[in-house]
């Protein structure tokens, strides 16, 4: 379980959140409400053996190092969009005493936000979901056939791994050998992160930064940061990316580490990223189907007098999550059973018609792409 971007030894659970509150803003404040609500239900403060739990309630402080940031994080909180309890604008001494070192920047801190151990985190939630869940690890599945109203998995050689009513496509930019018809806008982004070893200054790090990339408190030692953002295919680390990263950390906390002495380990996952930053969440039509029924969107006909989209039958997407998938994906996981159950979903329609995974080939139809 969680062997992949999911197997970081931490994540940040903070929302993203925009001045003018955008589809994007509100979705993610919609989805980390729903991740904490998880995270509270399930978390332990102290575990069996007497540890820190896996969820780790230190607020986040998003420092603001050039104008630029300074610029919007007073328009985020002249907003009004966001009450006081989410985000507080601290000044250089507060956010010192915030983060328990010293800060020479601005800055706003979320309360309510931490950072997580995501292999705990799924092993906790396959725990409480034992009772109706059956796991079949380490089998990789060549393809997905629709026969007798099921989905079939099949395996390397043809053989039927499993079959299921309704079947929800999880697996990243993977998604993409399993549908090629479906022409997900998707691609695969790899991602790099580093283990810096503590020292007597940042042991006293009490809270997660955000500077660009993020700055995770001491745990077994060592602090976390990342994440590098590239197209590279190179699954070693990157030695460069790694002194990239201790250069912008000293660049903004000077003397925190020893560059020249620090030599972070770290490890590498590709993250599924779509062109908007909204995830692939619902079902999804073949594309040549869509295009055939859609052909005339250019033209401006009135929507009403196209005919209603016939999706793959009980196939639903949950992928595109970019770096913001331990907090989004858990919603996506609702919205997705609300529509499998018929149910109303936890956010307005507007929000999930704007996760839909045809979006992106409804867009090029309309242009004439």
């Amino acid at each position: 379980l969680a062997t992949a971007a999911s197997g970081n030894p931490g994540g940040v659970i903070s929302p993203f959140l925009a001045a003018d509150h955008s589809l994007a803003s509100r979705f993610s404040a919609a989805a980390f409400a729903f991740a904490k609500d998880n995270i509270n239900l399930l978390h332990q403060t102290v575990d069996d053996d007497g540890r820190p739990g896996w969820f780790h309630p230190c607020g986040e402080l998003r420092l603001a190092v050039n104008d630029r940031d300074r610029r919007r994080q007073r328009r985020l909180v002249a907003s009004g969009w966001f009450p006081p309890e989410l985000i507080e604008a601290v000044d250089a001494e507060q956010a010192s005493k915030v983060a328990g070192i010293g800060i020479d920047h601005s800055g706003l801190f979320v309360a309510k936000a931490g950072w997580v151990e995501p292999v705990a985190w799924v092993q906790v939630l396959s725990a409480a979901a034992s009772d109706g869940l059956t796991q079949r690890l380490s089998s990789r599945v060549k393809s997905i056939e629709w026969s007798n109203s099921c989905w079939q998995l099949l395996g390397g050689d043809g053989d039927l791994l499993c079959e299921a009513d309704h079947l929800v496509l999880a697996n990243a930019s993977d998604a993409r050998r399993l549908l090629p018809g479906a022409d997900l806008s998707i691609r695969a982004m790899r991602g790099q992160i580093a283990q810096v070893p503590a020292t007597a200054q940042s042991r006293s790090l009490s809270t997660v930064l955000g500077f660009g990339q993020y700055l995770l408190p001491a745990q077994g030692g060592a602090h976390l940061m990342g994440a590098s953002y590239s197209d590279s295919d190179q699954q070693s680390l990157d030695a460069t990316q790694q002194g990239e990263m201790l250069t912008e950390v000293e660049a903004v906390l000077p003397g925190l580490f020893d560059a020249a002495q620090s030599r972070p380990a770290g490890r590498v996952a590709w993250r599924a990223t779509t062109l908007d930053r909204l995830p692939l969440v619902g079902p999804v039509s073949a594309a040549a189907a869509c295009r055939s029924r859609y052909s005339e969107l250019s033209l401006g006909r009135r929507p009403e007098t196209y005919p209603v989209a016939e999706p793959l039958p009980n196939l639903y997407l949950n992928i595109g999550h970019g770096s913001r998938g331990l907090v989004t994906a858990m919603l996506c996981g609702e919205i997705i059973a609300c529509g499998i159950a018929r149910q109303v979903p936890p956010v307005d329609r507007l929000l999930v018609d704007a996760l839909h995974p045809d979006r992106f080939l409804i867009r090029q139809l309309r242009r004439q792409l």
